[in-house]
């Protein structure tokens, strides 16, 4: 009992304080450990979401994902998950004209992009992420992945390489603060997150866009490594914003906690003011840490190389507020787009059935009956009444909601 503590404090604190030490042997004991206990939860998960992509038509794995979730959830989060629902879709017709978008000549230019690997246990999360992405979307669609990394071993590169039915390019970036700061503004530790943390939300809000390897690219994908795609995606995210116009598309919203936007929101006012920008109109009121989440999001790059948008960020770098109040790349993306984004610019990729976390967009099965809607509702009758007198509403208006959130998942549902 009185050795128990230490272990843990050991496993948790000393791999991730230095890089070189990934591979101690204190790290290999807590990757092996926890990897036990999960490989066969993910694997359970795999297989359902894989009958899902054979039987979209079918109940069972999509009760199969749900329960495992849940049971996952009371036991990681103790229960404290977030269940939404991504609308349904009719396999059959929506492949059709899927088919049409993921051939060569008409694939958007794009990419997909990771960032990793604090940890091997991050690095686990990786090849399971690109595991669920192969089976649920680039399997059809076939877009090249770029994995950033600071510290990946060629081993793991071949891993990576060999764990994966995709195109894969691998980037070595250097992670680190900006020399302008003062020891003071840039501690090891902040409320829990590491400096190397800290270092990957500066590269993709302030480096990301201009990376050498994406100057040719109109769009890209970013995928946190503890992020997996559990359904199928139907739809071409990069071909869906293309069409309508959208410069910025996000599966889920959050809150920041306050402890983590010290100082933010007051920036981003004055620097509105003195640049003459006119209030937000989907955003009118004092900011409450509402944010779009970034552990999935598509978005132009051509939007973040705007003069503007880049003055932006150069006054929430200059500040200092990534490193000594762990200001997120989800908030400071998200204020950009009040600033310089219109609602109609703004979509929720509702159609994306992600697991992040204690977050889940399920999948739900699609039902070919008259006196019910696509996701098992009954209709309504004349009166607004439903029939069968179930209560609720429809999936895309059960979607995650906050403070200014654009309100186009219903316009997302119809168009598809």
């Amino acid at each position: 009992l009185l050795l128990e503590p230490t272990i843990v404090f050991i496993c948790i604190f000393v791999p991730i304080c230095s890089p070189q030490e990934h591979l101690n042997n204190d790290f290999v004991w807590k990757f092996e450990t926890t990897q036990n206990l999960q490989r066969q939860f993910m694997t359970d998960l795999y297989n359902a979401s894989a009958s899902l992509s054979l039987y979209p038509n079918s109940l069972e794995p999509y009760t199969k994902i749900q329960g495992l979730l849940e049971s996952h959830c009371q036991r990681v989060f103790n229960d404290t998950c977030q269940w939404h629902f991504s609308p349904p879709f009719n396999g059959t017709q929506v492949d059709q004209r899927a088919s049409k978008e993921r051939e060569g000549a008409n694939r958007a230019n794009a990419v997909i992009l990771y960032i990793c690997c604090a940890d091997e246990q991050e690095f686990g999360d990786l090849l399971w992420s690109l595991k669920f992405l192969d089976l649920n979307f680039n399997d059809f669609f076939s877009y090249p992945i770029f994995i950033f990394h600071d510290n990946l071993s060629p081993a793991q590169i071949s891993t990576v390489r060999q764990s994966t039915r995709s195109e894969v390019s691998i980037h070595r970036v250097e992670l680190f603060a900006p020399t302008f700061l003062s020891p003071r503004q840039k501690p090891s530790w902040f409320a829990g997150y590491s400096l190397g943390f800290r270092n990957m939300i500066h590269f993709f809000t302030m480096q990301l866009a201009d990376h050498p390897a994406l100057r040719s690219y109109d769009y890209f994908w970013r995928i946190d490594s503890d992020c997996f795609l559990i359904g199928r995606v139907w739809t071409d995210p990069f071909h869906f914003l293309d069409r309508q116009n959208f410069k910025y598309g996000f599966v889920s919203t959050s809150r920041e906690p306050d402890q983590l936007t010290e100082g933010l929101w007051d920036l981003v006012e004055r620097f509105r003011l003195i640049q003459g920008i006119p209030p937000s109109s989907w955003m009118r009121f004092r900011w409450s840490g509402f944010v779009f989440s970034t552990s999935s999001v598509v978005s132009r790059l051509d939007f973040w190389r705007l003069p503007q948008v880049r003055q932006y960020l150069q006054q929430v770098d200059r500040a200092g507020g990534i490193y000594e109040h762990r200001w997120s790349d989800a908030a400071i993306q998200t204020l950009a787009a009040s600033l310089y984004l219109a609602p109609q610019e703004l979509v929720q990729l509702i159609f994306i059935p992600t697991w992040h976390r204690n977050h889940a967009l399920l999948p739900q099965p699609w039902v070919d009956d008259e006196s019910r809607l696509p996701d098992g509702f009954p209709r309504r009758r004349a009166g607004g009444a439903r029939e069968g007198g179930r209560s609720g509403d429809s999936a895309a208006a059960r979607q995650s909601s906050g403070p200014g959130a654009p309100k186009s998942p219903s316009r997302t549902r119809n168009e598809l």
